[in-house]
């Protein structure tokens, strides 16, 4: 048996490096990229990895990414990562191990470490996502938020073997201009409409939510820069959705020129 690394990425430069050299010891490496506009695609050819190009038809089309790049692997057990995420030594060691007597197991959860400046958010910890499992046995859901359904016995590695935790670099202010660069997503005849309290009020709630409820407040500034860095986000994608089920139809556009000729 062997392993097939999946990576989506769009403009995923800047940690992507870190993450092909934590993975290259396995079968296969696949990144599916998503018509980066940065180097991520050359830094994915230099490391010798299959590179799939997919055209995406939304903002966050990971899910589909996904399914194209898990239908192109060549090995029996998919290790789906993000491009920000890292895999130790000892969880690749790991990994080898388990695969090669996996019983009835079709699906692994990962405990994973999230790194906010370089500081271990010990309240996001465990933090468990579906990272390992058969290549045939997932079900697929379409809320890209959720992890993936597996069909099959699913392990869970113990939250305290933080020596098998996937590495999460990514939770930078860098986030935020993801969120805002990523073309719009398509809106949804059933999609809730954006009011202007909502986007007065739901930043806020992000904000408290993180820097209160979670704790960031106890990491000090780079709490804080998180906080806002999630308030922010959410303020974004509320004003593009709301920007994108208000559009400005060519009628009153003449009309404006109208008013400023005269």
């Amino acid at each position: 048996m062997g392993v097939s690394v999946v990576i989506s990425t769009y403009n995923s430069s800047k940690n992507l490096q870190k993450t092909l050299d934590s993975v290259k010891c396995f079968d296969e490496i696949i990144v599916c990229d998503m018509e980066s506009t940065d180097n991520t695609v050359e830094i994915a050819r230099k490391n010798g990895v299959r590179v799939l190009p997919f055209k995406r038809k939304e903002r966050n089309d990971f899910i589909n990414a996904k399914k194209y790049a898990i239908g192109h692997a060549r090995q029996e057990w998919i290790l789906l990562l993000h491009p920000d995420e890292l895999v130790p030594s000892e969880l690749r060691i790991w990994i080898h191990k388990f695969i090669s007597n996996p019983g009835n197991v079709s699906g692994v959860y990962v405990p994973r470490k999230t790194f906010v400046f370089n500081r271990f958010r010990e309240d996001l910890y465990p933090g468990y996502v579906m990272r390992l499992f058969a290549r045939d046995c997932v079900l697929w859901t379409e809320d890209p938020n959720e992890d993936l359904q597996i069909d099959g016995e699913i392990f869970k590695v113990p939250s305290n073997k933080q020596n098998l935790a996937l590495i999460h670099v990514g939770n930078s202010v860098d986030s935020v201009f993801d969120r805002v660069m990523a073309p719009i997503p398509m809106l949804q005849p059933d999609d809730e409409k954006v009011t202007g309290m909502q986007v007065l009020l739901r930043p806020f709630g992000t904000f408290f939510s993180e820097y209160f409820g979670k704790g960031s407040f106890r990491y000090g500034t780079a709490g804080l820069i998180a906080s806002l860095n999630e308030s922010m986000g959410e303020f974004y994608r509320l004003a593009l959705k709301f920007e994108r089920s208000n559009p400005i139809d060519n009628e009153t556009q003449g009309s404006s020129k109208k008013r400023h000729e005269l």
